[in-house]
C-alpha cells in the first residue's frame, strides 16, 4: 500500500509539473512577448494595451490588447498638421510637462507629471484639449536608444520629444470609434486580412468628429 501510494504522490508530481510547463510554454509563446524579443523604437502601455513603436522605414506601430496582437498601422504625419521639422525642439513646458499641438486647429496632446527616475522607462499622464485624461501611461526606452536623460537636455534640445508623434497615433487609436468610428472600421477590415493601414485625416480634427482614409497595404 505504502508503494502505491508512493507511485500515486510521484505521478501527481509528474502531472503538475507538466501541466505548470505546459502553461509557462503557453505565456512564452503569446504575441506579445515574442514581439518584444524583435528590436522597436519604444513601447507604450496604456492600461491593457500595448503600442510597439516598430523599427522599419515606414514608423508603423502595432497594436496588442493583453497579449494578443490587434492591427499594425501608421498614421500620414502630414494630415495630422505637425509639423516634422519641429521635432528636434523642445515641447516642454515646464520641467515635468510637454505638449504636441494641431496647427491648424489647435488642438493639443499635454503630458503631465513625467517622471524619469526609473532608468529606461518613463511614466506620464496625459491630457488632451477637448478635457479628457489618461492616467499611468509607461514608455520603455530601448537599451540601445541614445535619447539621452533629463540631466543631459538643455532649454532648447529635447532628445526623447520625437515620441510625441508616436504617442499622438496611440492615443488616437485609444479614442476608436469615439471619434473615428469609419476610420476604426476600416482599420479592423485591414487588419483581418493581414494588411498594414495607413491611415489620413482627410475632414475634422484629432478628437472631433473627423472623417479619414484608410490605405490597407497588403503583404506580396
Amino acid at each position: 500500500m505504502k508503494t502505491i501510494k508512493l507511485m500515486a504522490l510521484v505521478c501527481l508530481a509528474y502531472f503538475a509539473f507538466g501541466c505548470e510547463f505546459d502553461q509557462t510554454e503557453i505565456i512564452l509563446n503569446d504575441d506579445l512577448t515574442q514581439a518584444l524579443e524583435d528590436d522597436n523604437k519604444g513601447v507604450l502601455r496604456i492600461g491593457e494595451n500595448t503600442y510597439i513603436f516598430n523599427d522599419n522605414s515606414k514608423g508603423t506601430i502595432t497594436k496588442y490588447k493583453r497579449n494578443s496582437r490587434k492591427h499594425e498601422f501608421l498614421y500620414d504625419t502630414e494630415s495630422l498638421n505637425i509639423n516634422l521639422e519641429n521635432l528636434q525642439e523642445n515641447y516642454r513646458l515646464k520641467d515635468d510637462s510637454f505638449i504636441i499641438e494641431n496647427e491648424v486647429t489647435d488642438e493639443y496632446l499635454k503630458l503631465l507629471n513625467v517622471d524619469e527616475s526609473k532608468p529606461g522607462t518613463i511614466s506620464f499622464d496625459v491630457e488632451l484639449s477637448n478635457g479628457l485624461k489618461f492616467e499611468n501611461l509607461n514608455f520603455t526606452i530601448p537599451p540601445s536608444d541614445s535619447m539621452g536623460s533629463a540631466n543631459s537636455r538643455t532649454s532648447v534640445a529635447c532628445p526623447w520629444c520625437w515620441p510625441l508623434a508616436y504617442f499622438l497615433a496611440a492615443i488616437l487609436d485609444e479614442l476608436g470609434d469615439d471619434v473615428y468610428s469609419i476610420c476604426a472600421l476600416a482599420l479592423n477590415n485591414c487588419a483581418n486580412a493581414g494588411g498594414v493601414a495607413e491611415l489620413e485625416v482627410t475632414e475634422g480634427g484629432w478628437f472631433s468628429e473627423s472623417t479619414c482614409t484608410v490605405n490597407c497595404q497588403l503583404p506580396d
